[in-house]
C-alpha cells in the first residue's frame, strides 16, 4: 500500500474516532467498569405516576455490550431491565407504587457467543440510590369524599332464583391531590347505617367489591376514605333494592327514601353593598334589589365572562364546613339532623317518611360566614332555609344555599341611652325599632358627616344617631351611604282614628293597636 492509501486509511479512521464510535469492551475491560449514577437524585422524591428518567454516565474508553438497571423494594430486588449499551438513560413502562421507597443501579454487561446462546460477564454495580414515592395522604384532612357509581341511586337489581344470600358489585371513584391508604365501605338495612349487613375494607387502588345480601333487600351502602386509623367523610350514601321474587315487596313507595342534598356555595359578586346605587349599570353575576347590590343565586361552576363588560368570574366553589340543619315540617323547624358540608361545600340527609321538611343554615352557628348576605335562597335574616317537600316515589331532591361573603367594614356600636332606629339619618324618618340602652349592635354605613349610623337591629336594617352611643373603632372606614331614603309625612295624632293611619311604633301601640315590624322600613300599623 502506498502512502498516499495509507494517509486516506488514517483519515477515515480519525473522522470514525471523531463521530464517537467507541469500541466495545472486553471481558477484561468490563471487570472494572463503573457506571456513575446521576438521576434522580440519590434520597429524592419523585411523582409516583409520572416516573422519572433514571441516567447514569461512566469513565471508560470503552462501551459495555449492554446495560442492567436493577430495581428494589422493601431492600428486595424485584425488577431488573436490560437495555443497548450505547444508551445511558432508561425511562420505566412499567409504574411506581405510590408512597413506596425504592433502590437502583446500574451494572454493565459485556456479552459474548456461546455454542447455542450467549453469555454474559458482569461489571461491578455502581452505588445504590435511593428514591421515595409520592402519592399517598398524609392526613385525614387531605382526603376527599368517594363517589360511589353502581349501582345508581334507587336501582332495582334482579338476582337469579333460589335460596341464600346475592351478590352485587359495588364500585366508587376517588380524585384528589393525593391517595388515601384504603376504602371503608357499609351496608345497611336503614339509612341511619344502624343495621349494619356487611361491611369491609380494600386496598387504595380497589374500587369495587362484591357484597354478600339477603336477596329481599333495600340496601343503604356508602364509602370512606382512610389515611391510616384517621378516616375521611363517608360519600354520600345510595340505595338500591334486590328484588329476585316478585313477592319481595308490594308496596314500593311505602319504603322508599329520599336523598336531600346540595351545596353551600360561594356567591360571586364584585360590587356587593346594602343600598341600590343611582345611575349605575348591574350585571351578572350580580343583581339588585330591596337588599342592595349582591350576587344573584346561580352558581356558576365554571370561570366566566360577562358578554357586556368583559368582566371575568371566577368558578363558585363550595364553603365548607358549615352547619346545615334538618326540621320535622314546614320551616321554621330543626333538630331533626344535622350535617356539616363536606371539604367542596356539599351536604346530605336521606329521610324514609314522606311529607315535609325543613332544610335551613343560622349564620350565627357559623362564625366562617361573618358578614354577607344569603342569596339561595334569598334573605338579608341571619337563617335562610327551604321547605322540602318529600312525596312517594321522589328519590333526590336538590336544595343549594348561595353565600355572598362581602369585604366591606362592620364595626359594633355600643347604645348608651334607649333609642329608635329609624328608616334614614334624621329625626323626621320613622322609627323602625327601640333599641334599649347597654345594647350593642352592628353598624356597616355612615351618612356623609357620620352623624347617622347605618345598622343591622333585629335582622332589619335602619339608622341610629351617633348622639344614642359610641362606635368601637374609627366610622371614616365605614362605607358612605349615599341615598336616604325620603321622609314618610306624619299627620297629627289626634285627627287619627284607625290603627291604619298612625305611622310610628310609639304612637300605634299607645292606642292599642299593633305594629308589623317588615325586613325593611318602618312597618306598619294594624287592628289587633
Amino acid at each position: 500500500m502506498n502512502k498516499r492509501n495509507l494517509l486516506i486509511l488514517g483519515s477515515f479512521f480519525l473522522l470514525f474516532l471523531a463521530a464517537g464510535c467507541t469500541p466495545e469492551c472486553t471481558a477484561e475491560e468490563i471487570a472494572s467498569f463503573h457506571p456513575i449514577l446521576l438521576s434522580p437524585p440519590n434520597g429524592s422524591v419523585v411523582e409516583y405516576d409520572s416516573p422519572p428518567t433514571f441516567q447514569w454516565t461512566e469513565e471508560e474508553t470503552c462501551v459495555p455490550s449492554q446495560y442492567d438497571i436493577t430495581f428494589l423494594k422493601d431492600g428486595v430486588s424485584y425488577e431488573h431491565f436490560r437495555i443497548d449499551g450505547d444508551l445511558t438513560n432508561f425511562n420505566r413502562s412499567n409504574p411506581l407504587q405510590p408512597g413506596t421507597s425504592y433502590e437502583w443501579y446500574v451494572e454493565a454487561v459485556h456479552a459474548y457467543d456461546l455454542e447455542g446462546g450467549y453469555g454474559f460477564i458482569y461489571g461491578p454495580p455502581s452505588a445504590v440510590w435511593s428514591f421515595t414515592t409520592d402519592g399517598f395522604c398524609s392526613s385525614a384532612s387531605e382526603l376527599n369524599q368517594p363517589i360511589l357509581v353502581e349501582p345508581q341511586f334507587g336501582e332495582w337489581v334482579n338476582s337469579s332464583p333460589g335460596p341464600g344470600p346475592a351478590s352485587i358489585n359495588i364500585e366508587w371513584s376517588y380524585s384528589g391531590p393525593c391517595l388515601p391508604d384504603s376504602f371503608h365501605y357499609q351496608a345497611a338495612s336503614d339509612p341511619e347505617f344502624t343495621n349494619i349487613i356487611t361491611t369491609g375494607t380494600t386496598e387504595w387502588n380497589v374500587h369495587s367489591v362484591k357484597l354478600q345480601v339477603p336477596k329481599c333487600a333495600r340496601i343503604y351502602w356508602r364509602v370512606q376514605a382512610r389515611v391510616g386509623n384517621d378516616s375521611g367523610e363517608y360519600s354520600e350514601p345510595s340505595r338500591f333494592t334486590f328484588s329476585s321474587i316478585p313477592s319481595c315487596f308490594q308496596n314500593q313507595a311505602s319504603i322508599d327514601a329520599v336523598l336531600i342534598k346540595g351545596y353551600v356555595f360561594d356567591d360571586y359578586c364584585k360590587s356587593t353593598v346594602p343600598y341600590v346605587p343611582e345611575g349605575v349599570d348591574i350585571w351578572p353575576p350580580c343583581t339588585v334589589d330591596e337588599f342592595g347590590v349582591h350576587a344573584n343565586g346561580a352558581r356558576a361552576r365554571a370561570p366566566g365572562e360577562n358578554e357586556t363588560t368583559g368582566e371575568e368570574f371566577p368558578a363558585e366553589t363550595g364553603i365548607s364546613g358549615v352547619v346545615v340543619d334538618l326540621g320535622s315540617g314546614p320551616c321554621p323547624s330543626t333538630g331533626l339532623d344535622q350535617f356539616t358540608t363536606s371539604n367542596n361545600g356539599n351536604y346530605y340527609f336521606m329521610v324514609q317518611s314522606p311529607g315535609e321538611y325543613c332544610v335551613s343554615i343560622d349564620k350565627t352557628k357559623n362564625p366562617k360566614l361573618d358578614h354577607g348576605i344569603w342569596t339561595l335562597p334569598l334573605t338579608d335574616q341571619e337563617i335562610t332555609e327551604a321547605t322540602i317537600v318529600f312525596n312517594p316515589g321522589d328519590e333526590i331532591i336538590f336544595q343549594n344555599f348561595g353565600w355572598d361573603q362581602n369585604d366591606f367594614l362592620i364595626m359594633n356600636f355600643h347604645v348608651a341611652v334607649n333609642s329608635f332606629c329609624r328608616a334614614g339619618d334624621s329625626k323626621e324618618h320613622l322609627a323602625v325599632v327601640e333599641v334599649p340602652a347597654d345594647t350593642v349592635i352592628p353598624i356597616f354605613a355612615r351618612n356623609e358627616d357620620a352623624t347617622w349610623f347605618a345598622a343591622f337591629v333585629n335582622g332589619r336594617r335602619c339608622f341610629i344617631s351617633v348622639a344614642s352611643g359610641t362606635p368601637e373603632g374609627d366610622p371614616d372606614g365605614l362605607l358612605l351611604y349615599p341615598i336616604q331614603p325620603t321622609p314618610i309625612p306624619i299627620e297629627p295624632e289626634a285627627e287619627l282614628k284607625q290603627c291604619s293611619d298612625y305611622k310610628t311604633e310609639d304612637a300605634c301601640m299607645r292606642n292599642s293597636c299593633e305594629w308589623v315590624q317588615s325586613t325593611f322600613g318602618s312597618g306598619h300599623c294594624i287592628k289587633p
